[in-house]
């Protein structure tokens, strides 16, 4: 499993695009390969993998990403699920989609409460430089039945913001994608 204390935020202008898909590639790959691995599909054309979804895989009140209310200098629960049995989550990057963003810190956690923590970021020095998107340097990854718990600490109040969380989905084939 990924060393998760390196992951780090790089800003998205900092990265091409060729660099973006082989990001993209590799993780899909990865994640395929565990649903491979775990039994949960025979072969490599039996799985899909694809975007993560707000409502679907987040269950998030919409299908968008937009948080609750935010009070100054105090964690929220941003996203507590937990996955499917059969589905692998990999999250890469993230960008806040508001002109004046307040969230500081990101707690990727997992577990009964977000006991344990996968990642922390910054994202307020990407935020300061007018660059909404980050990309993870190692991608954040949740297997079959762990609970995905993202909080969120903002520096001041919000009646909410658009934070995107870039993930990707690997599950059997036919379980949201019938291709």
């Amino acid at each position: 499993m990924a060393d998760f204390s390196k992951s780090l935020l790089i800003p998205a202008r900092a990265i091409s695009s060729v660099e973006e898909k082989m990001v993209r590639d590799s993780l899909s790959s990865r994640l395929l390969d565990l649903l491979l691995k775990s039994g949960k599909i025979v072969n490599l054309g039996d799985g899909v993998v694809r975007e993560a979804l707000p409502n679907t895989d987040f269950a998030l009140a919409a299908q968008d990403f937009i948080t609750g209310a935010l009070v100054i200098n105090t964690e929220a629960t941003y996203i507590n699920v937990a996955l499917a049995a059969n589905k692998y989550l990999g999250i890469y990057f993230v960008a806040n989609l508001v002109a004046a963003p307040v969230i500081t810190v990101i707690h990727f956690r997992t577990g009964a409460g977000g006991a344990s923590t996968k990642a922390s970021v910054m994202p307020q020095k990407l935020w300061a430089e007018m660059e909404p998107v980050g990309y993870l340097t190692q991608p954040i990854i949740y297997v079959p039945n762990e609970t995905v718990f993202i909080r969120v600490v903002p520096n001041a109040a919000s009646a909410g913001e658009r934070l995107f969380i870039g993930a990707l989905v690997a599950e059997p084939r036919g379980e949201t994608v019938s291709f």
